[in-house]
């Protein structure tokens, strides 16, 4: 039997010509697609990178102050014992929730804000693909979590932090029309999973500078009730090590100059919270320790 034998035919176009007639140009094209490739990871998963775009990580000349902030939670028992740690010490902090656990323990979303501290938007679900996410996951995510908020606490936040830091260029844009700032931080901890205090509080002395942002975690992304014990442990330590040094603590909208939560119009748009939630009739809009026997900043 005769064997058939099938043939395309190929057309090459004027860029398979060009590749052809210039010698070496697949090598400069390669060497340009590599730095492309390069430069879209270090913005991506570099958490300090702002290529994508801006992410306010502290203010220069604000003082011997930092930020406090605490990721993933609310966790059943950490996130109390947080906040009792910096109530000791007339400190309060920025929570960064992750929806579903929020969800999970709506009664202690009310809590952070009753005690004086903020809420802020750390997404739904807490995806680590988030850098990988196009538009509608990207935007489902931030919006989840902000009416997650705003059916417990009756507010909803201007401040958002992305999952481990990483990002894409879809974020920035749905960070615009959410009305939200990204929140980064200069020390952290990498406290989720440890089970020594000592190495967290160690990074962090060594790492943190005035007007800065500290980040550590009262919850873990995975296990909403997993153990926290190193992490309490490592706060207290770093609040009187920093406290010996002569810091003073405050929030992120303090540090930031912003009320940390927004009001809806009915254009569908996004105003600032006209007052600070936790201290009625001050000032969200200048740097300023949450203690009254301080000075600001």
């Amino acid at each position: 039997m005769e064997e058939l034998e099938w043939v395309i035919p190929f057309v090459p176009s004027e860029d398979v010509f060009l590749l052809g007639i210039v010698p070496g140009i697949e090598w400069v094209l390669a060497a340009v697609l590599a730095v492309y490739a390069a430069h879209s990871l270090y913005g991506g998963l570099i958490p300090q990178s702002q290529l994508f775009g801006p992410i306010f990580r502290g203010r220069s000349g604000a003082g011997r102050v930092v930020a406090l902030t605490f990721d993933d939670g609310p966790h059943p028992t950490a996130t109390r014992q947080v906040m009792d740690i910096l109530e000791a010490r007339e400190a309060r902090g920025t929570f960064f929730v992750i929806g579903r656990h929020a969800k999970a323990y709506p009664d202690i979303v009310r809590e952070i804000v009753r005690r004086g501290h903020e809420v802020g938007n750390h997404t739904q679900s807490h995806s680590w693909l988030m850098a990988l996410a196009l538009s509608r996951k990207t935007r489902d995510e931030i919006e989840n979590c902000q009416e997650t908020i705003l059916r417990i606490a009756g507010l909803r936040p201007r401040l958002y932090r992305q999952p481990i830091g990483f990002k894409n260029p879809f974020l920035f844009r749905q960070l615009k029309r959410s009305g939200l700032t990204a929140i980064g931080w200069q020390a952290r901890g990498f406290d989720s999973h440890a089970g020594d205090s000592g190495p967290v509080v160690r990074r962090i002395l060594r790492k943190v500078r005035q007007g800065r942002i500290i980040a550590l975690h009262d919850g873990c992304d995975m296990e909403m009730g997993r153990d926290r014990t190193a992490t309490i442990e490592a706060l207290s330590a770093v609040l009187d090590g920093l406290a010996r040094e002569g810091y003073r603590f405050t929030t992120v909208s303090r540090l930031l100059g912003e009320s940390p939560y927004q009001s809806g119009l009915q254009d569908g748009t996004v105003q600032s919270h006209p007052a600070h939630p936790a201290h009625p009739g001050r000032s969200a809009f200048a740097v300023q320790s949450d203690s009254p026997n301080q000075p600001a900043a």
